[in-house]
């Protein structure tokens, strides 16, 4: 916007009653309209509202300081006004004004931001009241008071003024001085939600998921995200309320169809929200089941009575049932059962077809995936070579670069030659003819998953192999961190000030590093970053549902865990009160004696109790609850009472937790 003056035909200070011409100026070739305002003490008055007219005449009366304030607007605009100007003028010989300036911090502020005003005065102490006007309204932001300074956020965008209204302490006055200041407030950026995505690749049931939204803003703003969970009936859940996490990651219980709503703002927006994304998934109750590999122990053609492991090599489901059928010129059918080998003992020779069925137990499906080998079976055959088993030195989880020794154990000792072929997606990579080494080292080159098939027969065998056994080998550029076990005490009870001590046996362990994060009552309270020590200790403080959640990764790792576990356990204020017991001073009342009644208890914390009185069939309270935990009775009247103890400890809510009742006469 260009500039807006003020020039007047009569410089300040002139005498009342003088005619004075007031001009506005602005450089512009647009049409513009203009609203000329005076005030005084805190008063107001428009002289001509807005108008092509651009000068008018003044004839203060009175003498004073005043201030000329000028709006100026372009014609069509849709704001109140797009510039503003002011000038202070005296009128008569008036004492020099009791403020010389007032000061902004900013004269540009965005929506969220403090404004500072500092007023400059003349003497001191004086009296200060501060206004500002939003939407052609002046609202007061604080009255009358000795400070000469007030601070406050800015919530709505546009041309702002503050107006400072001064006076001495002992005036009358409504004012004695008064002081105008403008400033600009622009409205924050808009926040947009450019990507929101699942980090899970696998969305199953009771497993973490990992969704992670993305946004674009201005730098240095404070950005919140809620996340809404929705399922296939539109109920509703907040997983994650309004915070600076663009990532939220929880726990599904039941399989099915979600919707999750991102709603993300600028932390000052006065929007219910700036911008908001939706991203649809399916959460299955268990990953699709595949059977990686269905293989006999030995090799087709075997003899009658030759008993023969079938095993089924699966991924995936949550409680695996298998089925073995056999069909040839006999019949065997295993049924569904849990165990992923099944032993077949032939009587007869034959061809023959081996099928393997699988399914989760939950599944109502017949199976959820199948396959099927051909077998020979012959009346007469060699000594047949088993696989006992196949040892890896390192494990099945190596580093890339490093050898790996695989051994082979089986039955036939100098009579077996051995064949080695290593896979990887499906590819073969390497290959060893029959030999007589059982041992060879295998480098693994590549990240990914190697299959390692071990052949074996009899050096006399005409078969391809005998026996024949697969295992897999992982390869990384680093060993996922993994948590074995997390030992803590296993105690029945924790009281608020036991220590929970925290141990956790990991592989790998100098390679590994630990997160901790501590939640009460579903609120986080306390978090390390990624530390190498296994032990954490915490000292609760108050009562309630504690969860730590421990988090392992490698070094090297770039993923936001490898690994992850959690313990829950429930923290008392105390332990419950138990063992109320009343005792007495005296066995032996009598009318106008005194007696007392002490109360002795287990548990609890800073016990209260309270005392009740029974006679002639009527409960009185006689002390209410308090620290003293004694109460002294004389009684005046001869016959049958009771006294009632009630206990409990001072922070609970409840009427009472232990109680008990002694009865005497007197």
């Amino acid at each position: 916007m260009e500039e807006l003056n003020i020039i007047f035909d009569k410089e300040s200070p002139q005498q009342k009653n003088t005619n004075i011409n007031v001009k506005a100026d602005i450089m512009t070739e647009k049409e513009v309209l203009y609203k000329f305002i005076i005030g005084r003490e805190g008063t107001w008055n428009t002289i001509k509202d807005f108008s092509y007219e651009d000068s008018i005449e003044w004839e203060p009366k009175e003498d004073g300081r005043y201030i000329i304030m000028v709006q100026a607007k372009f014609k069509n605009t849709k704001k109140p006004f797009d510039s503003i100007t002011k000038f202070d003028y005296v009128i008569g010989d008036k004492e020099e004004g009791l403020i010389k300036n007032v000061y902004l911090n900013k004269d540009e502020l965005k929506v969220g931001e403090k404004l500072e005003v500092f007023v400059e005065t003349t003497k001191f102490p004086l009296m200060y009241r501060y206004w500002i006007k939003e939407d052609s309204n002046w609202e007061i932001i604080r009255d009358y008071c000795t400070e000469n300074n007030v601070s406050f956020t800015v919530k709505k965008p546009g041309i702002k003024e503050i107006l400072v209204e001064c006076k001495n302490l002992n005036s009358t006055n409504n004012s004695d001085d008064s002081f105008i200041s403008s400033y600009k407030v622009n409205d924050i950026d808009i926040v947009e939600i450019v990507d929101f995505k699942c980090l899970t690749r696998e969305l199953i049931c009771d497993k973490e998921l990992v969704f992670k939204v993305e946004s674009v803003f201005s730098e240095g703003r404070n950005i919140l995200y809620k996340f809404i969970k929705i399922n296939s009936k539109g109920e509703c859940e907040c997983v994650q309320n309004y915070s600076t996490n663009n990532i939220v990651s929880y726990k599904e219980v039941e399989s099915g169809e979600y919707k999750l709503l991102c709603l993300v703002k600028d932390m000052y927006s006065q929007r219910e929200f700036d911008d908001r994304g939706l991203i649809k998934f399916e959460v299955k109750p268990y990953k699709d089941i595949v059977i990686r590999n269905f293989t006999t122990n030995l090799n087709s053609p075997q003899m009658c009575q030759t008993a023969i492991e079938l095993k089924a090599n699966v991924e995936g489901g949550r409680e695996l049932l298998y089925r073995f059928i056999i069909n040839g010129k006999q019949k065997y059918d295993s049924g569904y059962i849990r165990s992923d080998s099944y032993t077949w003992k032939p009587d007869f020779p034959g061809k023959y077809r081996l099928e393997a069925l699988v399914k989760d137990r939950s599944s109502e499906e017949e199976y959820e995936d199948k396959t099927s080998i051909d077998f020979s079976i012959e009346e007469y055959s060699k000594e047949p070579i088993e696989i006992e088993k196949v040892i890896l030195d390192k494990g099945n989880r190596v580093l890339k670069g490093e050898p790996v020794e695989i051994r082979v154990v089986s039955n036939g000792e100098k009579n077996v030659r051995y064949s080695f072929i290593i896979k990887k997606d499906k590819r073969e990579i390497e290959k060893i003819d029959y030999g007589t080494c059982n041992w060879v080292d295998f480098i693994p080159r590549e990240v990914g998953t190697y299959e390692l098939e071990v052949l074996a027969k009899h050096r006399l065998s005409n078969r391809q192999f005998d026996s024949h056994s697969i295992s897999y080998i992982e390869s990384y550029d680093y060993i996922p961190g993994k948590i074995d076990y997390v030992l803590y005490p296993a105690k029945e009870n924790y009281i608020v000030g036991d220590e929970i001590l925290i141990k956790v046996i990991t592989q790998n362990t100098k390679e590994n590093l630990i997160r901790y994060d501590l939640t009460i009552n579903n609120q986080k309270v306390e978090g390390t970053d990624y530390i190498k020590g296994t032990d954490f200790r915490y000292i609760p403080k108050c009562s309630g549902f504690y969860k730590i959640e421990i988090f392992c990764k490698n070094k090297q790792s770039k993923k936001m865990f490898d690994s992850k576990k959690e313990i829950k356990v429930f923290v008392r204020e105390a332990m419950p009160i138990t063992n109320t017991k009343i005792k007495t001073n005296k066995i032996d009342v009598k009318c106008n004696e005194t007696m007392t009644f002490s109360v002795d208890s287990k548990g609890g914390n800073a016990v209260l109790y309270e005392f009740y009185l029974m006679n002639n069939g009527e409960w009185k309270l006689m002390q209410e609850y308090s620290r003293k935990k004694y109460y002294t009775f004389m009684p005046f009247v001869s016959g049958e009472y009771e006294i009632l103890a009630l206990s409990k400890s001072s922070y609970s809510k409840c009427a009472y937790e232990d109680y008990d009742i002694i009865k005497f006469k007197v």
